[in-house]
Protein backbone atom coordinates (compact mmCIF):
# COMPACT_ATOMS: atom_id res chain seq x y z
CA UNK A 1 0.00 0.00 0.00
CA UNK A 2 1.56 3.20 -0.91
CA UNK A 3 1.50 6.38 1.43
CA UNK A 4 1.81 9.15 -1.24
CA UNK A 5 2.93 12.92 0.20
CA UNK A 6 3.73 10.50 3.36
CA UNK A 7 5.75 13.71 5.15
CA UNK A 8 7.83 12.29 8.17
CA UNK A 9 5.34 9.26 8.32
CA UNK A 10 2.74 10.12 10.96
CA UNK A 11 0.37 8.36 10.02
CA UNK A 12 1.74 5.25 9.35
CA UNK A 13 1.52 3.89 12.53
CA UNK A 14 -2.24 5.01 12.04
CA UNK A 15 -2.64 3.21 8.79
CA UNK A 16 -0.95 0.13 9.73
CA UNK A 17 -3.33 -0.48 12.61
CA UNK A 18 -5.75 -0.95 10.68
CA UNK A 19 -5.08 -2.59 7.31
CA UNK A 20 -3.32 -5.20 9.57
CA UNK A 21 -0.30 -6.67 10.57
CA UNK A 22 1.26 -8.55 7.31
CA UNK A 23 0.47 -5.24 4.49
CA UNK A 24 3.71 -3.79 3.59
CA UNK A 25 3.54 0.37 3.07
CA UNK A 26 5.55 2.12 0.55
CA UNK A 27 6.40 5.88 1.91
CA UNK A 28 6.36 8.14 -0.53
CA UNK A 29 7.55 12.32 -0.33
CA UNK A 30 9.52 14.56 -2.77
CA UNK A 31 11.31 15.54 0.83
CA UNK A 32 14.54 13.56 1.05
CA UNK A 33 14.61 14.92 4.68
CA UNK A 34 10.76 13.53 5.43
CA UNK A 35 11.65 9.81 3.78
CA UNK A 36 14.31 9.76 5.94
CA UNK A 37 12.28 9.98 8.96
CA UNK A 38 9.97 7.30 7.95
CA UNK A 39 12.99 4.76 7.82
CA UNK A 40 13.27 5.00 11.72
CA UNK A 41 9.54 2.96 11.17
CA UNK A 42 11.36 0.16 9.30
CA UNK A 43 9.14 -2.24 9.93
CA UNK A 44 6.15 -0.04 8.93
CA UNK A 45 7.49 1.12 5.17
CA UNK A 46 9.92 1.46 2.71
CA UNK A 47 10.62 4.99 2.46
CA UNK A 48 10.79 6.23 -1.51
CA UNK A 49 11.53 9.93 -2.41
CA UNK A 50 9.57 10.62 -5.35
CA UNK A 51 6.96 12.75 -7.32
CA UNK A 52 3.50 12.45 -7.08
CA UNK A 53 3.13 13.68 -10.80
CA UNK A 54 5.39 10.53 -12.20
CA UNK A 55 5.50 7.71 -9.41
CA UNK A 56 8.32 6.06 -9.74
CA UNK A 57 6.53 2.70 -9.51
CA UNK A 58 5.74 0.16 -12.37
CA UNK A 59 1.81 -0.44 -12.94
CA UNK A 60 -0.35 -1.89 -11.22
CA UNK A 61 1.99 -2.60 -7.89
CA UNK A 62 -0.18 -1.16 -4.92
CA UNK A 63 -3.49 -2.65 -3.43
CA UNK A 64 -4.44 0.33 -2.16
CA UNK A 65 -3.38 4.42 -2.04
CA UNK A 66 -3.39 6.52 0.48
CA UNK A 67 -3.60 10.59 0.01
CA UNK A 68 -4.11 12.05 3.25
CA UNK A 69 -3.94 16.34 4.02
CA UNK A 70 -1.87 16.11 0.68
CA UNK A 71 -4.03 16.35 -2.69
CA UNK A 72 -3.98 20.19 -2.77
CA UNK A 73 0.00 20.39 -2.84
CA UNK A 74 0.11 18.50 -5.76
CA UNK A 75 0.75 20.81 -8.86
CA UNK A 76 -1.66 19.25 -11.27
CA UNK A 77 -4.55 17.38 -9.46
CA UNK A 78 -5.35 15.44 -12.51
CA UNK A 79 -2.23 14.27 -13.04
CA UNK A 80 -2.00 12.84 -9.68
CA UNK A 81 -4.99 11.09 -9.78
CA UNK A 82 -4.22 9.28 -12.93
CA UNK A 83 -0.70 8.21 -11.51
CA UNK A 84 -2.43 6.75 -8.17
CA UNK A 85 -4.98 5.19 -11.01
CA UNK A 86 -2.28 3.55 -13.07
CA UNK A 87 0.40 2.20 -9.90
CA UNK A 88 -3.75 0.31 -8.34
CA UNK A 89 -4.05 -3.51 -9.16
CA UNK A 90 -7.85 -4.16 -10.56
CA UNK A 91 -9.94 -3.74 -8.04
CA UNK A 92 -7.42 -1.51 -5.77
CA UNK A 93 -8.81 1.78 -4.20
CA UNK A 94 -7.69 4.80 -3.48
CA UNK A 95 -8.74 7.02 0.35
CA UNK A 96 -8.37 10.35 -0.36
CA UNK A 97 -8.64 12.91 2.62
CA UNK A 98 -8.58 17.31 2.34
CA UNK A 99 -10.12 19.55 3.99
CA UNK A 100 -11.24 23.19 2.23
CA UNK A 101 -12.95 26.44 3.72
CA UNK A 102 -16.44 26.67 2.18
CA UNK A 103 -20.26 28.25 2.74
CA UNK A 104 -22.41 24.95 3.98
CA UNK A 105 -25.57 24.15 5.57
CA UNK A 106 -24.64 23.60 9.04
CA UNK A 107 -27.16 21.72 11.11
CA UNK A 108 -27.13 21.09 14.87
CA UNK A 109 -29.06 17.96 15.60
CA UNK A 110 -30.12 17.15 18.95
CA UNK A 111 -28.79 14.35 20.71
CA UNK A 112 -31.42 11.83 20.18
CA UNK A 113 -31.16 11.83 16.33
CA UNK A 114 -27.49 11.21 17.24
CA UNK A 115 -28.49 8.28 19.14
CA UNK A 116 -30.58 6.98 16.36
CA UNK A 117 -27.77 7.80 13.08
CA UNK A 118 -25.55 5.15 15.47
CA UNK A 119 -28.04 2.60 16.09
CA UNK A 120 -28.77 2.28 12.18
CA UNK A 121 -25.06 2.30 11.41
CA UNK A 122 -25.24 -0.72 14.01
CA UNK A 123 -27.53 -1.75 12.03
CA UNK A 124 -25.58 -2.31 9.03
CA UNK A 125 -27.35 0.55 7.10
CA UNK A 126 -25.35 2.16 4.62
CA UNK A 127 -23.82 5.90 5.50
CA UNK A 128 -24.85 8.60 3.43
CA UNK A 129 -22.36 10.10 0.82
CA UNK A 130 -21.85 13.77 1.11
CA UNK A 131 -24.10 16.14 -0.79
CA UNK A 132 -23.23 17.30 -3.89
CA UNK A 133 -22.54 20.67 -3.51
CA UNK A 134 -19.77 19.29 -0.74
CA UNK A 135 -18.25 17.05 -2.62
CA UNK A 136 -18.44 17.63 -6.26
CA UNK A 137 -15.36 18.47 -6.94
CA UNK A 138 -14.07 15.17 -6.11
CA UNK A 139 -16.36 13.18 -8.70
CA UNK A 140 -15.56 14.15 -12.30
CA UNK A 141 -11.67 14.61 -11.23
CA UNK A 142 -11.71 10.27 -10.07
CA UNK A 143 -13.73 9.76 -12.87
CA UNK A 144 -11.58 10.88 -15.40
CA UNK A 145 -9.05 9.40 -13.52
CA UNK A 146 -10.65 6.16 -14.12
CA UNK A 147 -12.21 5.33 -10.90
CA UNK A 148 -15.08 4.13 -10.61
CA UNK A 149 -18.25 4.90 -8.57
CA UNK A 150 -16.18 7.67 -6.18
CA UNK A 151 -18.02 7.99 -2.43
CA UNK A 152 -17.42 10.83 -0.84
CA UNK A 153 -18.05 12.14 2.80
CA UNK A 154 -17.73 15.02 4.56
CA UNK A 155 -17.07 16.11 8.03
CA UNK A 156 -17.27 19.43 10.09
CA UNK A 157 -13.57 20.10 11.28
CA UNK A 158 -14.31 21.00 15.08
CA UNK A 159 -12.42 19.08 17.59
CA UNK A 160 -14.98 19.99 20.08
CA UNK A 161 -17.28 17.24 18.66
CA UNK A 162 -17.25 13.25 17.89
CA UNK A 163 -16.95 12.10 14.47
CA UNK A 164 -20.09 11.26 14.13
CA UNK A 165 -21.79 14.56 14.86
CA UNK A 166 -19.28 16.19 12.58
CA UNK A 167 -20.99 14.36 9.89
CA UNK A 168 -24.19 14.69 10.64
CA UNK A 169 -23.91 18.47 10.85
CA UNK A 170 -23.30 18.80 7.46
CA UNK A 171 -26.13 16.09 5.93
CA UNK A 172 -29.90 16.80 5.11
CA UNK A 173 -32.82 15.92 6.75
CA UNK A 174 -33.88 14.24 3.90
CA UNK A 175 -30.76 12.42 3.47
CA UNK A 176 -30.97 11.09 7.13
CA UNK A 177 -35.04 10.78 7.21
CA UNK A 178 -35.37 7.32 5.84
CA UNK A 179 -32.45 5.88 8.19
CA UNK A 180 -32.98 7.35 11.84
CA UNK A 181 -36.97 7.21 11.55
CA UNK A 182 -37.41 3.70 13.08
CA UNK A 183 -35.79 4.48 15.89
CA UNK A 184 -37.43 8.03 16.69
CA UNK A 185 -40.59 8.61 18.71
CA UNK A 186 -42.83 11.20 16.89
CA UNK A 187 -41.62 13.72 19.48
CA UNK A 188 -38.32 13.50 18.54
CA UNK A 189 -38.98 13.55 14.74
CA UNK A 190 -40.91 16.88 14.80
CA UNK A 191 -38.06 18.78 16.56
CA UNK A 192 -35.77 17.37 13.74
CA UNK A 193 -38.44 18.39 11.63
CA UNK A 194 -38.54 21.86 13.61
CA UNK A 195 -34.75 22.39 13.58
CA UNK A 196 -33.96 20.84 10.10
CA UNK A 197 -36.19 23.98 9.04
CA UNK A 198 -33.75 26.71 10.38
CA UNK A 199 -30.80 25.57 9.15
CA UNK A 200 -28.20 28.19 8.40
CA UNK A 201 -25.51 28.47 6.12
CA UNK A 202 -22.38 28.95 7.39
CA UNK A 203 -18.60 29.43 6.62
CA UNK A 204 -16.76 26.79 8.07
CA UNK A 205 -14.08 24.13 7.02
CA UNK A 206 -15.29 20.93 5.64
CA UNK A 207 -12.81 17.33 5.88
CA UNK A 208 -13.70 15.83 2.93
CA UNK A 209 -13.18 12.05 2.70
CA UNK A 210 -13.59 10.12 -0.87
CA UNK A 211 -12.99 6.82 -1.38
CA UNK A 212 -12.74 5.26 -5.25
CA UNK A 213 -12.28 1.66 -6.52
CA UNK A 214 -10.99 1.10 -9.99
Amino acid sequence: MLDLACGEGDKLSLLAEHCGPDVQFIALDMDHGAVAATQQERTLAYGIVGDALALPLRDACCTAVFCIASLGLFANTQVALGEMHRVLQAGGGVFIVTATQLWAQVTHWPDTLVRAYEQALAADHSPPVATPDLHDQFGPLLRQAGFATPRARALLLNPSIPPVQAELALLSWNTIQPLVTPYLSPTDLELCHQVADSVEIELCTVVLVAVAII
